[in-house]
């Protein structure tokens, strides 16, 4: 209980009050209730705003690039990852795409050798004299199925390095190709 006396001049009387604490305190305890209500909603706005940043700033960034992996795993090398961030994942997202870009280059580079190999073999099967390629290292590179004939070999799983070594053996097709010199040779059988 709080209690309060005094003298009140212009009544001419005294003043004695009594208040119990409870009620004194209330308008306190009620204070307190919203500034604890107040700093809640601060901090759950400022997790809120923390969890949106990092959703838009980090989550969003590594989702992309792992959907671009992803594609990139499947084959997809043409479908570019997002660079619309404003941090160190538009790098990322920029050397992703351009090392996609390279490969995709390389393949398509490779396909057109394969293909023009083909072109290649094909018509030296259709010449019907015996035709060995092999590079500056006396490695055989392409040989045609008339000499294959020739050499009694099969086409399919011949090993041309082994052909070429056991051919240098038994002939002297091959001694003007360690002075690298151009040699024209007919095959008959």
């Amino acid at each position: 209980m709080f209690g309060y006396a005094g003298f009140i001049n212009f009544l001419g009387c005294s003043l004695v009050l009594n208040v119990p604490y409870d009620e004194i305190l209330i308008p306190s305890k009620e204070l307190g209730k919203i500034n604890a209500m107040v700093t809640l909603l601060v901090i759950v706005l400022i997790v809120a705003l923390i969890t949106i940043l990092w959703q838009k700033e980090i989550a969003a960034p590594i989702q992309e690039i792992i959907r671009g992996i992803n594609d990139f795993h499947d084959g997809a090398l043409d479908r570019p990852i997002s660079t619309s961030f404003r941090n160190e994942f538009k790098t990322v997202a920029e050397s992703f795409n351009a090392m996609a870009v390279a490969i995709e280059d390389t393949t398509v580079s490779i396909e057109v050798l394969r293909e023009q190999q083909k072109n290649l073999q094909t018509i030296l099967d259709s010449m019907i004299i015996g035709i060995l390629i092999v590079d500056e290292n006396e490695k055989a590179v392409m040989i045609n199925s008339s000499l294959l004939q020739i050499l009694g070999e099969k086409s399919e799983g011949t090993d041309l390095t082994e052909l070429l070594e056991r051919a240098k053996s038994e002939s002297d097709l091959f001694s003007g190709l360690k002075n690298h010199q151009h040699e024209e040779l007919e095959f008959t059988n």
